[in-house]
Formats: structure tokens, sequence, C-alpha cells
């Protein structure tokens, strides 16, 4: 009898023991997981693989750096890279471009019409103005996104001129660059500008509201809303420039508060334009992480296909996203954080 007993009782353990195996293995409820040991089952997941997709239309990197070195950029995590400008009366090319496109980087070329620290003028023979412009192209074709002619070409300490006249070398600029190939775009208007203009844009049609919430995240401190109306005059012409002169895209500048004014103004821009609107300068007006990041978001909401981050000193509108040894600071951690939430690194 106590035999039966003790055959009976094993039988219940056994039984037991292999049942509490099965729900292990498969996960049963109040039961963790079995561990699955990371020697013998190595995990694929990338540690730069994104995790979070970018907003639908968006499907590449989009940023890119200027004002730091290919260490910095690297950081960032950025796919394309600003050099210093060509100064077309000096030379065909750029002190650093070589070494960016060397890199991998996708070029966004500044070309302008002057010689150091003195502001561009109209060329004198623009058939001259012409070939110099081809050969800066024909050196730099296969690592350039697209080729900006001239920077802030409203701002007369960078471009003493007419907009009639930097159409025509615009016009002029992107007829070579389209004969070999390449993109090209305006040199990217004042960010004080284009505030002027998307206000005054925004009241036109009958979005005041909208226009209110979009200065308080555009305008820097001091700038005068009873003068948008005038100033928006003067910045269309310009504006218009691009798409009259066979530009592929409409660039300008953005300092602002947060990531929606920036998506706000490229929906004007590119309703006005009918192009597609790029940014190569932006910068983080406030010194805050959360700003930083609500910009890049602004800048993949917006489907911008480049934006450039100036991140090298803090100016008047702009706060540095590095440290003075290069490394980045909170702001570009920010920055960076983002870009590799949504994007896998390289």
């Amino acid at each position: 009898m106590k035999r039966g007993l003790l055959i009976s009782a094993l039988v219940l353990v056994v039984v037991g023991a292999v049942i509490y195996g099965i729900v292990v293995l498969v996960g049963g409820p109040g039961l963790p997981p079995a561990a699955t040991p990371s020697s013998t089952v190595p995990s694929t997941r990338s540690p730069s693989a994104p995790t979070t997709k970018p907003p639908k239309g968006v499907k590449r990197n989009p940023f890119g750096a200027m004002g730091c070195g290919t260490e910095c950029a690297a950081q960032l995590d950025v796919r394309f890279y600003r050099p210093f400008a060509v100064l077309l009366q000096d030379t065909t090319t750029s002190a650093d471009a070589t070494q960016f496109a060397d890199d991998g980087y996708r070029l966004v070329l500044t070309v302008k019409n002057n010689t150091d620290r003195q502001a561009s003028v109209s060329p004198s023979n623009l058939g001259d103005y012409r070939s110099r412009i081809g050969q800066v192209i024909d050196h730099y074709r296969s690592s350039l996104a697209v080729l900006a002619i001239e920077n802030e070409e409203r701002s007369l300490p960078m471009f003493n001129g007419t907009y009639q006249q930097y159409r025509q070398m615009l016009t002029v600029a992107c007829e070579e660059a389209h004969a070999r190939g390449v993109k090209c775009t305006n040199g990217g208007l004042l960010s004080q500008d284009i505030v002027f203009w998307v206000y005054e844009r925004l009241v036109e049609e009958g979005r005041q509201e909208e226009a209110n919430q979009y200065w308080d995240s555009a305008a820097r401190e001091g700038l005068p809303k009873d003068q948008a109306a005038a100033m928006a005059s003067q910045v269309q012409p310009w504006i218009q420039n691009a798409a009259a002169a066979g530009a592929d895209y409409f660039n300008f500048h953005a300092y602002y508060n947060d990531g929606r004014g920036l998506a706000i103004a490229a929906d004007a821009l590119r309703r006005y334009t009918g192009l597609p609107v790029i940014v190569n300068e932006m910068g983080v007006r406030i010194n805050d992480p959360a700003v930083a990041r609500s910009l890049c978001e602004g800048v993949l909401q917006a489907q911008l296909p480049i934006a450039i981050w100036y991140t090298s000193q803090t100016r008047p509108f702009g706060t540095a996203l590095v440290n003075p040894n290069r490394s980045l600071n909170a702001l570009g951690e920010a920055i960076a954080s983002c870009i590799r939430s949504h994007f896998a690194s390289g």
C-alpha cells in the first residue's frame, strides 16, 4: 500500500515538472519568458538602428552640417555637408570640399562671385561667369547634391546688386548645372526676411491666428511686426527669382523657436513657388535641447529634402551645437539623437 502511494506521488511530481517546463517555455501568465543566453543567440539589431519611422514621404536622412569638421559631422550622423564657399574671383575650388567629398558626404556647395570678405557683385562678363561656374561643377560633380548661387542674396553685406541682376546670375548658373545633370538653388534668403513674408502671406490668406502663432515661433525678439507688409513686398521679388531662373529648389535660412514655425514657412513657400523647399542653414535660437529636438522633427514633418545645421559658434540669432573642442554639446546631442531615432547610421 505504502509502495503504491509512493509511486503515485512520484508520478505527480514528474507530471507537474513537465507541465511547469512547458508553461515557462511558452511564457504563461504571471511567468517571465524563458531567457535566451546572448552568447548562443546574438542580437541582430544594430545599436544605431532607427527606433521610430520618419513621417510618410521622408525616405532618406535630409540632414547636413556646416561650420565643423568631419568628426563633428560624424557625431551628428548627417548625410550632407556645406563646405567653405567657392570664391569665383579667386578660384574655382573650395578650401575643404574635397575632404568632405572623400569622406562620403554629399556637398551643398555655395558659389560666390567675390573675393574673401567682400560683397559679391553682378559679373561684368556673363560668359566668363558661366565658364567658371562650369569649372566648379566639373570639379565636384560626382559629390554635388546641389549648387547654391550666392549666400543670403538680399543682404547687402553678402550681395551688392539688384534682384534682376541676381536672377540673371542664377539663370546662367542653373543652365550650366542642368547641362551637367546637377541641381541648383538660390543662395538662401535671410531668416527674418522669410518671417516677414510668411507672416504677411498668412494674413493675406485670412489666417490671422495662424500668422500670430507663426510669428511667435519664428520671429526673434524685437523684430517689428508692424513692418511686415512693407518688408514682405521687398522680399517677394527675391522669392520669385528661384522659379523664374529655373532653380530646382527654393532655399532659405531658418533660426526658429520650434519646429512648427519651420513647417509653416516651408508649406507657404512651397505653395507659392511651386518648388521643393530646402534650408542650407538653420540653427537653434534657444539653448534648450527640447527646442533642438523640435526643430529636427519640424524638418521631417515639412519633408525638407535638405536641412543644414549651423554648428560652430553662438551667434546673435543662433546657439552653437558643439563645444570648443568640437564635441557635441547638449543641443548637438539632442539633434543627433533625433536623427538616429529615425535613420540608420551611415
